[in-house]
């Protein structure tokens, strides 16, 4: 029975000794007010935070948790001041703010203050314990049960993530760009606020390379903030001055001022190339300060009928539609269906990406596929380096973060196969989905979905039906579906099968040149279980084995790990290399592959150490490790966490049978794999057709 979450306690917390979080409340007297039927989930406020001792019954914690993680998975959130709470604004789900530190927090968060103000007049607030475990309860869970998912950020959310007052209008002032650097405001906003009986704010939104000369009262400067579209669609009237951003602006049919308080100069020095003055009223082109204030405000007219049907005769909101429909005509004959991958983001390269990039090639060159990438977001914000998801193959990149209109568009339009390869790409697009030959691929290992240790809310997704809109559910080898099966619902277990990785490439074994050296090639990030490495390095230089461990990758980790390697003189036994694409390069200086992961799905890099006739010693610890590293064969397997037994195999790789390293790497090749596939397209299709 799924156990509701009574809430998500994030940032709200003390720290104790050695980092431990500490609650602003008793948590069993809290959960004590909700009944048995919920539970407390903690979200520790970063990966370096240890657990207090002693749990009380029901209580939970996790640092692995996303914005979307938690909206699904909560009912409830408490929190202080954590920018989750606009996630939860955004689709009108249950917040309680508890603001038991708010004179200390307020005092070293002097940019938020505005901000913070707002947030004390919500609905639902304490600022001690008493006041917390007083609130109306059944109110707020009944007001969880009436959650709906809505399409459209409100201007409201918009307006409370800017710091925005609601009981204000909005002048929104947008200038074209003249030089670099600061840049002082053409007008004294106080003087105009007066003007209008202080019932607006002024929001500003510069070119990234200037900003504001100083702080003004009553301005709230934007120009950090991504989506000019959101500050468009809040703001009641727009001055600029000669930026194209007024034809955007238009479209909205609100008012538009050009205060051109350098006219002269401008079209001395840059001019314009057309005259706004035959689309704008006259009176609403401003070339003094003293002009502006005393405009008539109460009768501007936001009639932009003349700009729209010039410089947008096709502006019917079918655009995107007609785009798709002229990206479709291709002369040369296709074979196969679309392919659309679903991924987290572009740029970030590992496992699923290789997979991807595989795919992509093969049925590109084998059918001519027209292949598609979308993506949440472009750009992976835990990379300390820029990986770019580059192929030939690939016919259109695009991601939701800028372009989310032309992704749903293409999602809900295709007749082709879309293939989720990450769960959190799966969960931000199914709803585009209905009726797509959708395929959900999982390439973590389920044990830690069972267990819920990395993966804590994904098996009750599967369960209840919040993860939907797939056809498949698949996983990367026999053994992880036999340990998934009797934990999922029925309708789920019907649609579970397995299809293996495989990669693109041919056995080229090469002569061993470094017995001594091994390569590590792995996301410097948590999951990949990283530090582990400081241990080995250890009991290397403790047996004085004269190993050497050469690093490639990056992370969020990486300057941490980097400090970790100073602090115990570990340089000289684990070497960092940064990312590197090419795996050539990487076996010629090692003659082994180590693994350190506790958990794996199906590790392509081991396929990629068996095509340059290299060994895997990896730990014995991921539901997947026996059917691709045959012990004592093609690698060795080692209890989780044993390094003299690491150190003890990386000294017997000579022992190791090439002939059995081919034949493994045979086995999981491409057209073995794909011939898969075909099939699985190919029962996609006459289930659709049927």
């Amino acid at each position: 029975m799924h156990q509701p979450y009574a809430g998500i306690e994030n940032g709200s917390a003390r720290f104790g000794r050695a980092g431990e979080m500490v609650l602003p409340f008793d948590a069993a007297r809290l959960l004590a007010t909700f009944g048995s039927d919920y539970c407390l989930l903690v979200l520790l406020a970063s990966q370096t935070n240890t657990i207090p001792d002693n749990l009380p019954a029901g209580v939970y914690y996790t640092a692995d948790l996303n914005n979307s993680d938690a909206l699904l998975l909560t009912d409830i959130l408490i929190s202080d001041y954590n920018p989750l709470i606009y996630t939860f604004d955004q689709y009108n789900r249950p917040v309680v703010l508890i603001h038991y530190d708010h004179e200390t927090f307020i005092a070293s968060h002097t940019q938020r203050y505005q901000e913070l103000q707002i947030l004390h007049r919500r609905p639902f607030t304490a600022d001690n314990e008493d006041a917390l475990c007083a609130l109306d309860w059944a109110k707020l869970k009944q007001y969880s049960l009436d959650f709906a998912l809505h399409e459209n950020i409100g201007s409201a959310f918009l307006k409370t993530s800017l710091g925005i007052p609601h009981d204000k209008k909005i002048i929104f002032y947008a200038p074209t760009f003249r030089k670099a650097g600061a840049m002082q405001l053409p007008f004294n906003p106080q003087t105009l606020l007066e003007s209008l009986n202080n019932e607006y704010v002024i929001i500003t939104k510069l070119h990234y390379l200037n900003h504001l000369n100083k702080k003004y009262d009553d301005v709230i400067d934007c120009t950090a903030y991504s989506d000019i579209a959101d500050l468009m669609k809040i703001a009641d009237i727009l001055i600029s001055d000669y930026s194209s951003l007024v034809l955007d602006f238009a479209l909205l049919n609100k008012p538009i001022i050009l205060f051109q308080y350098d006219y002269e100069d401008y079209m001395k020095q840059r001019g314009v190339y057309f005259d706004f003055g035959d689309y704008l009223p006259p009176e609403q082109i401003i070339k003094s300060e003293e002009a502006l204030y005393q405009l008539d405000w109460q009768g501007l007219s936001g009639d932009n009928h003349k700009i729209n049907d010039t410089f947008y005769p096709l502006e019917d909101g079918q655009s995107t539609q007609r785009i798709v429909e002229a990206l479709a005509f291709d002369p040369t004959p296709r074979h196969s269906k679309d392919i659309i991958f679903l991924v987290n983001e572009l740029n970030q390269i590992g496992g699923v990406h290789t997979f991807l990039q595989n795919m992509a090639k093969h049925y590109k060159q084998k059918y001519n596929a027209r292949i598609f990438v979308i993506a949440i977001r472009e750009f992976a914000e835990t990379n300390s380096e820029f990986h770019q998801l580059q192929s030939p193959y690939i016919d259109f990149k695009l991601s939701a973060q800028y372009l989310n209109g032309a992704c749903a568009n293409i999602l809900q339009n295709t007749d082709g196969i879309v293939i989720s390869l990450q769960f959190s790409a799966h969960l931000h697009f199914q709803k585009y989905l209905e009726n797509a030959k959708s395929v959900l691929m999982f390439h973590g290992d389920v044990k830690d979905v069972i267990s819920r240790e990395m993966y804590g809310p994904h098996l009750g997704w599967l369960n209840e039906g919040k993860l939907y809109n797939y056809r498949r559910l698949l996983l990367l080898t026999q053994s992880s579906v036999d340990l998934l099966h009797p934990h999922l619902a029925e309708e789920v277990q019907n649609k579970l099968d397995y299809i293996h990785n495989s990669i693109d490439a041919q056995y080229r074994p090469l002569a061993p040149q470094n017995p001594l050296h091994t390569a590590v090639i792995s996301r410097l990030d948590e999951d990949k279980n990283i530090f582990s490495m400081i241990d080995l390095g250890k009991e290397i230089i403790k047996q004085n084995a004269g190993i050497v461990i050469n690093i490639y990758g990056d992370g969020a980790l990486k300057d941490e790990f980097q400090t970790a390697l100073k602090n115990n003189g570990l340089q000289n036994v684990l070497k960092l290399h940064g990312f590197e694409s090419n795996k050539e390069k990487i076996f010629s200086d090692n003659d082994s592959l180590l693994l350190m992961s506790k958990s794996e799905g199906f590790p392509l890099v081991v396929l990629e150490a068996y095509a340059h006739g290299r060994p895997v010693i990896a730990f014995d610890s991921f539901t997947a490790a026996k059917e691709i590293i045959k012990h004592g064969e093609t690698g060795f397997l080692t209890a989780y966490g044993d390094y003299p037994a690491v150190v003890d195999a990386l000294n017997q790789t000579d022992t190791l049978s090439a002939s059995a390293i081919q034949a493994t790497f045979e086995s999981f090749s491409n057209a073995n794999v794909f011939a898969q596939w075909n099939t699985l397209i190919s029962q996609l299709d006459a289930e659709t057709n049927t």
